[in-house]
């Protein structure tokens, strides 16, 4: 504790205040790719010790802040007597996929010839904005010059929709997601073997509760939309995280401490710093590419989900409009972690319905709701008080 506490301080310009304006403007998670049958091919031929099945999907975490701002780390802490007060948890109900060639923990060190071979460019990885050596991670929709493509011929998958450019270079609309840039070194303390996950060690937990990913000095966007990619995650199941962040006013040097719930002193609660993704699946209906604060994420058809009182003291509501008739109807509830903690199959419904959902007797905090009509799944975020 004292060792993180050490290097916490090194970052604390000022002192901190929740009158001050805030600095954080969202959360995105963009979905970057979707492997096909010929990318799982190519990583089994060369030894992945995690299966990269066809309909896996890469995704990408970035952290978008105001102008004169910039990103210090990403921590999970504890208190004095080692009790948890906010675990910084990258999860998913499979394994994490890793090439297994020219795949790193931090890519900074990956050259950009080793990024185009075989599925280096969808490696699961942490990062403080890099995305390979000599190039600053982005959002696909935000990058100007295309891709630098791949040396194997896969990676061509062009799902479209939420998944927005295709990453390979055959493509003339193709779009990598990476620009030039410095990349810095990840500074770590107190992470251990916790990132063999990312290290083709099969497994699906990367838990921290007592350490820190750090960019010494700071680092900020490579665009003016001011965006640091903090992680990329390959996976076939449902991926979740729960993130705690430092970002720093480079004009007052005053920093500011997000945890998605349960703030205590002068940290700040960001509740778009916990997310549940819906299960993978292919979409062909053009929709939004990234999901970004406190957006749900989007459907995969016309069917409309609310969920209200929202925060409410565990009872709520949910309601839904143009249902199709099917007997392919349930509900399932996630906590912050990515576990699964409630489920209801709802059976054949109507084709507009509401249903009474009580976690009056779980604990107080946020709730991911998975809706799931006729296989399309809407995700809210819901509140217990």
């Amino acid at each position: 504790m004292k060792k993180f506490t050490l290097l916490f301080t090194l970052f604390l310009a000022a002192s901190f205040s929740n009158a001050q304006q805030q600095g954080l403007e969202g959360v995105i998670v963009e979905k970057y790719y979707l492997s096909n049958a010929a990318d799982s091919a190519n990583a089994a031929n060369n030894g992945a010790a995690t299966n990269l099945s066809a309909g896996s999907v890469t995704y990408r975490v970035f952290i978008d802040m105001a102008p004169d701002y910039k990103f210090n780390l990403f921590f999970g802490n504890s208190d004095v007597n080692g009790n948890v007060l906010h675990p910084l948890i990258f999860q998913t109900t499979t394994d994490f996929y890793n090439d297994p060639t020219y795949g790193q923990i931090y890519p900074q060190g990956i050259s950009v010839v080793n990024a185009k071979k075989n599925t280096t460019l969808i490696d699961s990885w942490l990062t403080v904005g890099g995305g390979c050596f000599g190039k600053m991670g982005i959002p696909k929709t935000l990058d100007p010059d295309g891709s630098i493509g791949n040396s194997n011929g896969i990676l061509l998958n062009n799902p479209g929709g939420i998944y927005g450019a295709p990453i390979n270079s055959v493509n003339p609309q193709a779009a990598d997601g990476l620009m030039p840039g410095s990349p810095v070194t990840p500074n770590t303390l107190g992470i251990g073997a916790a990132t063999d996950v990312f290290d083709q060690t099969a497994g699906n937990t990367f838990s921290v509760t007592d350490g820190a990913i750090a960019a010494l000095g700071g680092v900020v966007g490579t665009t003016t939309a001011n965006m640091i990619m903090i992680g990329q995650f390959t996976t076939k199941g449902i991926f979740s995280f729960s993130l705690n962040i430092q970002i720093q006013n480079t004009v007052t040097g005053t920093a500011e401490n997000y945890v998605p719930i349960n703030p205590t002193g002068s940290e700040i609660s960001y509740t778009a710093l916990g997310y549940t993704s819906p299960a993978p699946q292919v979409t062909t209906t053009p929709t939004p590419t990234n999901t970004v604060g406190f957006k749900d994420l989007p459907n995969n058809n016309q069917t409309n989900v609310s969920v209200y009182p929202n925060p409410s003291k565990g009872v709520f509501t949910i309601h839904a409009a143009n249902v199709k008739e099917s007997n392919n109807n349930s509900f399932a509830i996630y906590d912050i972690t990515g576990r699964l903690v409630f489920t209801r199959n709802l059976g054949k419904v109507a084709s507009k319905f509401s249903e009474t959902l009580d976690i009056s007797d779980f604990s107080a905090g946020l709730y991911f709701l998975n809706v799931s009509l006729d296989g399309a799944i809407s995700t809210k975020k819901v509140v217990k008080e």
